[in-house]
């Protein structure tokens, strides 16, 4: 019955309408039992008005001499009693001559017998319908449902790509998982802070989900109650900073098992008087950059002001927003703008991550936020251009792609910029220009390019690829990061506060171009790339050479783009990068397997009880487009590696 009544249309709003369209609804019989619930009505409460009794007040009153259209009729409504507790009255209407009595003691003993059956239920009770937009058989939601079963939701995009990389990668345990070690100051309380973690997970379920399989493969996230955050007190008198580090990072490796949950836990170290390390360990399929600011505000509220903190909206909004979005609306978008291209642009192609990964950082001199302002271009655009034409230096092209993380944070649902979950994604970026093409053309023709898929921003590198080819495919990438004030942490009269905050995790493109804030503000253009690839001086030329067209495009807006990278500027693209005299660790491990023919990405398996995940040569970095089931792209916070402040 309640699977009947979700797949009426607009809860049966039409209804009436169509009756009274002549041939509309043909033959069918009109309904000969009404069933008809009024709602629940309170007494005795605040309000701008209220009813003056607690019962009886309400509900079907009907004149006997009215002709009844239906044979029987259930009218039912909800109030309290003297006590406030609530209770079912329904009022049973029939033609005189239709029923006896006795028939309606019966009937209403069948009714009465039913309610109480399942007002006697401890838990579980759903259906398909209670998990739209997932399809869902009974069976399905029989094998996952009990009392702490909250939701069920399919993955976005990205999750798609992380599940499939933490699965089937025996090497990605702590590949996809982030952290951030908090300096505390003041006396700590390990027990109110556990529990303030295990809060955490009531305000946002999506952290204590799991991931589990259906029966046809399908993989879907399970939100449940009840969940508590695994935390570990350890005392360790005069540990050092980097004896921390070691420690955070063995816990970083260790990764999670995606199909038990909760995918986050916190270990406090406690140094000795003065000195106490809390280290937040999450999987990056749970949340992203973004949502450390809100997680850690909400932690702190919950330690000082035990139900504080409170959310606006929640992640399963944006899932099911994503999920009713067109995509053959995004797929008409994606093509175009990324039709013709002439090949992929790599830099290192087949480049699997090593454990070399370092950094190069630059203030440029000259002021990039007013030469943006006064170019009349986002910083975004101005940047995106800058790093096109560094690619192109490198690549010999004068039409590449790369790639850009974006926040997910411009959709429309309640609260979604202070949400908690992973929302970012990774979409390419394509900037083309040829000999006549100005520093302005290019500037306005990637601001259009960035309108023209603004709204389809949501869409998987995996789908993307699909559609675009191999020639989609690029291993660099730009990440705006956010960082997160300290300062803003910290309570008027908090007792326990966040003095310092690092964040650390895995890179996995061969080069990352990163936007940060320096302490006054201006930009600072940070270079991530991997050691085993290429070495500090050629870092330091790519970086150069990014500084310098990027001040040139907002400067000289009449410049041909092909004068902004001459061979003065322009570092040499060697025909192979050199690795360093140490080979990655994984090189060993055998090449990507090429796709089918007349595809460009192979299918994605999913696990199931019946078949283990197989071991594959598929890498850890994200897949481009063209090159794999999905996209596991770094977090805005993933780019901090373990470097000094400058």
């Amino acid at each position: 019955m309640k699977e009947d009544l979700a797949r009426v249309p607009h809860h049966g709003l039409s209804y009436g309408v169509l009756r009274h369209l002549h041939g509309t609804l043909g033959a069918s019989p009109a309904p000969q039992v009404l069933f008809n619930y009024l709602g629940r009505f309170d007494a005795g409460t605040g309000g701008d008005w209220q009813l003056a009794g607690t019962t009886g007040q309400l509900g079907e009153k009907r004149d006997p001499r009215m002709r009844l259209p239906r044979a029987l009729e259930f009218n039912a409504i909800a109030e309290p009693d003297a006590s406030g507790a609530y209770g079912l009255a329904t009022t049973v209407s029939w033609p005189e001559g239709m029923f006896t009595d006795e028939d309606i003691d019966t009937l209403g003993g069948y009714f009465q017998d039913t309610l109480t059956a399942l007002a006697e239920l401890d838990g579980g009770g759903h259906s398909p319908s209670d998990f739209a937009p997932v399809p869902l058989t009974q069976a399905d939601v029989d094998a996952l449902d009990g009392p702490a079963l909250r939701d069920i939701l399919p993955l976005t995009p990205l999750q798609e790509g992380l599940y499939f990389h933490s699965v089937y990668d025996d090497d990605s345990a702590g590949s996809y998982v982030e952290q951030q070690l908090l300096t505390l100051e003041g006396e700590v309380d390990p027990e109110r802070l556990a529990t303030a973690a295990t809060r955490l997970l009531v305000l946002y379920p999506n952290l204590a989900v799991r991931f589990t399989a259906l029966a046809d493969g399908r993989v879907v996230s399970v939100l449940e109650s009840g969940t508590e955050a695994p935390f570990t007190a350890l005392d360790r008198p005069g540990i050092t900073d980097e004896e921390i580090r070691d420690l955070a990072e063995r816990d970083r490796r260790a990764g999670f098992d995606l199909a038990t949950g909760p995918l986050m836990r916190y270990t406090l170290v406690r140094g000795g008087p003065g000195r106490t390390v809390l280290v937040q360990t999450v999987h990056h399929i749970v949340a992203d950059g973004w949502s450390v600011p809100p997680m850690l505000r909400a932690l702190l509220a919950e330690y000082h002001r035990p139900g504080a903190a409170y959310r606006a909206g929640g992640f399963p909004d944006y899932v099911r927003l994503l999920a009713a979005r067109d995509d053959e609306e995004s797929d008409r978008v994606w093509d175009e703008q990324l039709a013709g291209l002439p090949g992929p642009s790599l830099v290192a192609e087949g480049h699997t991550p090593s454990d070399t990964f370092t950094d190069t950082a630059v203030r440029p001199a000259h002021d990039i936020d007013t030469a943006a302002r006064e170019a009349g271009v986002p910083l975004s655009v101005a940047v995106h251009s800058a790093w096109a034409v560094t690619l192109g230096g490198l690549l010999h092209r004068e039409d590449v792609v790369f790639g850009s993380t974006v926040s997910g944070r411009d959709a429309d649902v309640p609260g979604i910029a202070d949400m908690v979950g992973l929302l970012i994604n990774t979409i390419p970026v394509r900037a083309r220009w040829d000999a006549s093409t100005t520093a302005g053309d290019l500037l306005a023709s990637v601001r259009d390019h960035q309108s023209a898929v603004l709204a389809h921003q949501h869409v998987s590198l995996a789908r993307i690829g699909r559609l675009a080819g191999a020639a989609a495919r690029f291993d660099t990438l730009v990440v705006f990061d956010v960082a997160t004030d300290v300062a803003a942490l910290r309570g008027p009269d908090d007792e326990l506060v966040v003095s310092a905050l690092v964040n650390e995790g895995a890179p996995h493109y061969p080069l990352t171009l990163v936007v940060e804030r320096a302490d006054d503000g201006r930009p600072r253009f940070n270079l991530i790339y991997d050691g085993a690839l290429l070495r500090e001086p050629g870092a330091r030329r790519i970086l150069d050479t990014f500084t310098r067209t990027l001040t040139g495009l907002l400067t000289r807006p009449g410049t041909p783009v092909g004068e902004l990278a001459t061979s003065k500027t322009a570092p040499p693209a060697p025909p192979r990068w050199t690795p360093s005299s140490t080979p990655p660790r994984a090189a060993t491990r055998p090449p990507p397997p090429s796709p089918g023919a007349g595809s460009t990405a192979p299918p994605t398996p999913s696990p199931t009880a019946n078949s283990p995940p197989p071991r594959t040569g598929w890498p850890r970095p994200c897949a481009p487009p063209g090159s794999g089931p999905g996209c596991a792209s770094p977090s805005p916070y993933r780019v901090h590696w373990n470097r000094s402040p400058r």
